[in-house]
């Protein structure tokens, strides 16, 4: 039996894919092990080039792109490059009392605070190439070796005045107050009445940071990953003290514990590999029995079925691996997507040969002298299914692959790795499910027809707050959580630092250019969450108070870490200062955002005449909060105008495309709502996980779209006419099933993820899980429902009259 689609064939694309799906099937069913072999050998190069590749991260890679925080970067980088010094590098270490409710503002606290700082400055040590001896921070920085001297300063004037008094505290010049010895102490309870030197009555914690230059020492990158997390490590492991807790993050810390959590998935893709094995493994001869097509052989194809998505996900990214791309963890999340997308073709495909296989005339074993005849009857079979499922297999696909394609411009580089892996591998599961896939089939199909053993006879039987933290990263138990709560809701409220660099302040001789410079320096104070001037650390008001006190003294000095001295004149070609803020709202990312935007503006008002820019060390994540509703509604939008023209070329029918379109809309809308009504705030991981289930949730719709047209093909070749209910009958019987299946299949593998103990993990699966409901819900009630309105508005979608002496069926 042929397939006839005699409407369909008279146009063009329509046709000229039945024709290229006959001849491919054909081809495939004979030359099926050459196939078979080819496939296997490809995916299990690409396997081995994933295995052998290291993990790369960058968390940059979250900002935006074209984000205001990058040319901000450059600035520092420039600034801190002209000497040759290279990148920065640094951790941030925080210091609490073991006993909870201690206070950090006792002697032998603060002691334990200075040996913390010995130790880094000397006895944790890496080694120097440039030197090439094994040194310590003191001795290996350059930059901002004295960056935690403050709080030396402190320690000795808290000693004198416990032992000699305030007076002879006062006496020294040491000024005990807050915010003078910024921005070491957080958690302050001020005194009431200054009965000392010092405003502070209790502390809770006390932060050091320490910054170095790579490529001054000559470090490799692993060089200095290796040292960051080696001084982490000893503080957790080896560190020992009766009274202090310490604490540290950097960066290199975060992107590793970044990939631990990423490699905690790999147990659950086994996990998730099982449930939906199982589930085809169960659904698939199932569907066989109901047409009486069930054998043994089906649970093996079944089995496969699932093991396609994997050859076509590491066949994908070791294609990339080869081509450059970084290994970013966040592409651990693939095979988890493919797999639960790309299980839907294969049962469409074997659910269309069962239906093709049941009805062809031919069912007799053949005897070994019948081989020819047992291909070649496969062949025609096998051309039937493809030109069944084929082009809505491939609307269904284009459609994801453009919703990845749209989602690489649409966020951030690690957003675009992760939608141009997923581009690839889904374009390689279609590949794979055409070719592979098939010749398994095939191969089956031909064991069945020389060995048919039946297992069965009987018929038988888916508002928005803005968000992004580092800690979305992280898994449930990484070190790093605490001290990241501390930083987010104690020290961030209570110190907030910006960095302004002045990149051409002219001549500060003349009173008119340093006016500007101070103009732009009070502005910062005067903003309503500034600490003031005491917090500012602002080169000139320290050159002029030096200057006061040592009116007599014909001794130059320099500019020290914060200015850039030209040698020629003694001029300064730039500077930086920096101001510190505080405020209770500031534990919210929102109101952090609109604090960064007051310093843009301040800057921009009153700080262009001097190129001035402001750097501060989260903005690459505050960035993110404006960027990421418009990401997603721009990925939406360009997903359903893809999906719609795709199929509109595809189908050539626009009524059944604007509804299939309407139904995809309300489906993201619907996802979206219920997301904000339980409280998900948005983010770049979010956005990701949005972005693949826009492209799953075309899938359907697509299928069901194209069945409902090519329903009629077989009446209207002998000149009858089907009515809508019998169109729509036919649609849901040819995907009714195949869509159920995929969507219990799919959402039991993705729910496996849910006790993955990791945000991204959690948040994909509740997308997943919410999108394939909405998906299912809407395919197989709303849409039937919108065609049944449509015909009885506007008619049916295509006016022809029956054929003479042929009458309409009922």
């Amino acid at each position: 039996m042929e397939l006839v689609v005699k409407r369909n064939e008279k146009k063009a694309i329509i046709g000229h894919l039945h024709t290229f799906c006959h001849k491919w099937a054909i081809f495939v069913v004979k030359y099926r092990n050459l196939i078979m072999a080819i496939c296997s050998i490809v995916s299990t190069v690409g396997a081995v080039k994933i295995i052998k590749t290291p993990f790369l991260n960058d968390l940059n890679g979250w900002t935006p792109y074209g984000a205001r925080s990058l040319a901000e970067s450059n600035v520092w980088n420039q600034f801190f490059n002209e000497t040759g010094t290279g990148s920065n590098f640094g951790i941030f270490v925080l210091i609490k009392p073991k006993v909870i409710g201690s206070n950090m503002l006792q002697e032998k606290m603060l002691a334990e605070v200075i040996r913390v700082d010995d130790l880094i400055n000397w006895n944790i040590t890496l080694q120097n190439h440039g030197t090439n001896r094994s040194e310590g921070f003191a001795e290996f920085c350059h930059n901002f070796c004295d960056i935690n001297e403050p709080m030396r300063l402190f320690w000795k004037g808290f000693v004198t005045q416990m032992q000699d008094g305030a007076a002879a505290a006062a006496e020294a010049e040491l000024s005990l107050r807050y915010p003078n010895i910024n921005p070491h102490f957080h958690g302050i309870t001020f005194a009431n009445k200054n009965v000392t030197s010092s405003n502070m009555e209790f502390v809770e914690m006390i932060a050091l940071q320490y910054k170095a230059e790579r490529t001054l020492l000559g470090l490799s990158s692993d060089e200095m990953k290796e040292y960051l997390i080696r001084v982490s490590k000893y503080f957790e492991n080896e560190f020992h003290s009766d009274s202090v807790r310490v604490l540290s993050i950097s960066q290199s810390y975060v992107e590793a514990e970044f990939v631990r959590a990423s490699l905690s998935m790999l147990p659950y893709l086994g996990i998730g590999f099982a449930v939906m094995a199982f589930c085809t493994a169960i659904s698939i001869p199932l569907s066989a029995a109901y047409f009486q097509q069930a054998t043994v052989h089906k649970v093996s194809l079944a089995i496969i079925a699932c093991i396609c998505p994997f050859m076509a996900t590491g066949t994908a990214l070791g294609l990339l691996l080869f081509c450059g791309m970084r290994f970013s963890s966040i592409l651990c999340v693939c095979p988890f997507l493919v797999l639960a997308i790309g299980v839907d073709a294969a049962f469409l495909m074997t659910h269309a040969w069962n239906r093709f296989s049941k009805n062809a005339e031919d069912k007799v074993t053949t005897t070994p002298g019948q081989n020819d005849h047992v291909e070649g009857q496969v062949a025609e079979i096998m051309a039937q299914v493809l030109k069944d499922t084929g082009p809505a297999i491939l609307v269904s696909a284009l459609a994801n692959i453009l919703a990845d394609a749209i989602g690489c411009f649409i966020g951030s580089p690690e957003i675009t790795l992760l939608c141009l892996g997923n581009m690839v591998a889904l374009g390689i599961n279609f590949v794979f499910q055409s070719s592979y896939f098939v010749a398994v089939m095939g191969t089956v199909a031909i064991i069945e027809r020389k060995t048919r053993k039946e297992i069965g006879t009987d018929k038988g039987i888916s508002n928005f707050e803005v968000n992004m933290t580092t800690k979305q990263l992280y898994s449930r138990d990484s070190p790093l959580l605490e001290i990241d709560n501390l930083r987010e809701q104690r020290i961030i409220p209570s110190y907030t630092m910006a960095a302004v660099f002045v990149n051409r302040p002219g001549n500060l001789s003349a009173p008119a250019q340093l006016a500007k410079v101070n103009e732009l320096v009070g502005h910062f104070e005067r903003l309503p969450e500034s600490w003031g001037a005491s917090s500012t650390m602002y080169f000139v008001r320290d050159f002029d108070q030096f200057l006061r006190t040592n009116a007599d003294d014909g001794n130059g000095g320099t500019t020290g870490g914060d200015g850039r001295a030209n040698a020629s004149n003694s001029s300064i070609d730039r500077f930086f200062f920096t101001t510190a803020f505080h405020h209770e709202n500031l534990t919210k990312w929102s109101r952090r955002v609109e604090l960064l935007k007051e310093w843009r503006k301040t800057v921009d008002e009153y700080g262009k005449e001097i190129d001035a820019s402001v750097h501060h060390d989260e903005a690459i994540f505050l960035d993110l909060m404006d960027n990421m509703p418009t990401d997603t509604w721009q990925s939406a939008v360009a997903t359903l105008v893809c999906m719609a023209l795709i199929c509109l070329v595809m189908l050539q029918d626009w009524r059944t495309v604007l509804v299939a379109t309407a139904v995809i809309a309300a489906i993201i809308t619907e996802t979206l709502g219920i997301l904000s009504w339980t409280g998900e705030a948005l983010n770049q991981l979010m956005i990701g996980s949005l972005i693949i289930s826009i492209g799953f949730s075309v899938d359907l719709p697509a299928h069901f779209s194209y069945h409902y047209l090519t329903s009629a093909a077989l009446h209207e070749a002998n000149g009858e006419m089907i009515n809508l209910r019998q169109k729509l009958k036919r649609t849901i019987r040819s995907v009714g099933l195949p869509s159920i299946q995929a969507s219990i299949s799919t959402g039991l593998c993705v729910l496996v993820d849910y006790w993955v103990d990791l945000y991204i993990a959690q948040i994909f699966v509740r997308i997943m899980c919410l999108t394939i409901f909405l998906c299912l819900l809407n395919t197989l009630l709303v849409l039937p429902a919108l065609l049944t309105l449509t015909n009885a508005l506007f008619g049916p979608s295509n006016n022809r009259k029956p054929q003479k002496g042929k009458m309409p069926m009922p």
